[in-house]
């Protein structure tokens, strides 16, 4: 690979980054709620498209997780699981529908005071993401 064939590469690499947050989380200094323990997760109507793309990363999905229930997002590769992933967990906002916490609708909630995906840490918070082999028995 030559440098410049490497700096034509950063520099998309840059431009995508710059796009890209239009669609983050909105956050800021705020008088937001910070959310009770989990109950319920409702996921309705959630689409994500990024601006680049014809084709919509999540279309319209809708689910609900009570507090308790163990799920996990099946599919073939490139089918949007990651990105579900990272809608509920706050990671990226949705470009339609809506994720509730307990009801309220996750942007109600103050994200910086309850910590990442409304409480705890990582490896606490009820909605932690995980991924690979280290959850995997058998």
């Amino acid at each position: 690979m030559t440098s410049r064939f490497l700096f034509h590469i950063m520099k998309q690499y840059v431009k995508f980054l710059d796009r890209a947050v239009d669609y983050l989380p909105a956050s800021g200094p705020g008088t937001r709620a910070v959310p009770a323990p989990l109950t319920r997760l409702t996921v309705r109507g959630v689409s994500l498209q990024y601006p680049d793309r014809d084709d919509r990363a999540v279309d319209d999905v809708s689910l609900t997780i009570e507090a308790g229930q163990t799920v996990a997002f099946v599919g073939e590769n490139g089918s949007g699981k990651s990105t579900l992933a990272a809608m509920i967990a706050g990671l990226r906002a949705p470009t339609a529908g809506v994720i509730e916490w307990n009801g309220q609708p996750f942007a109600h909630w103050d994200r910086r005071v309850a910590g990442p995906v409304g409480g705890g840490d990582a490896g606490t918070s009820p909605l932690a993401v995980h991924g690979g082999d280290e959850h995997r028995h058998g």
